[in-house]
């Protein structure tokens, strides 16, 4: 996790997933609205995990984690690549 999340994790005393949890209830009872919120080991991998809608998607720090979690997903599903590069590199 991020230096940011590291200290948000130490000083709420929460896991990750329970951090997530947290901000979204708060999301709900300040402002009406509904959070989806994803974590992982970058940005990268963080803004990936951030879909469906309302859903929490948090990815461990190890490799497995998130090879598990990039597995199952299209390169076209990596941010900045297109259709073009994407078949570029099916080849």
């Amino acid at each position: 996790m991020s230096t940011w999340t590291s200290g948000a994790l130490r000083l709420f005393d929460r896991s990750p997933h329970e951090l997530a949890q947290l901000l979204q209830l708060r999301a709900i009872a300040l402002f009406d609205v509904r959070a989806t919120v994803g974590g992982g080991p970058s940005p990268l991998i963080a803004a990936m995990a951030t879909a469906p809608f309302g859903h929490i998607t948090v990815i461990g720090d190890d490799d497995t984690s998130v090879a598990a979690f990039l597995r199952p997903r299209p390169l076209a599903a990596l941010p900045g690549i297109g259709p073009a590069t994407a078949k570029t590199l099916n080849r």
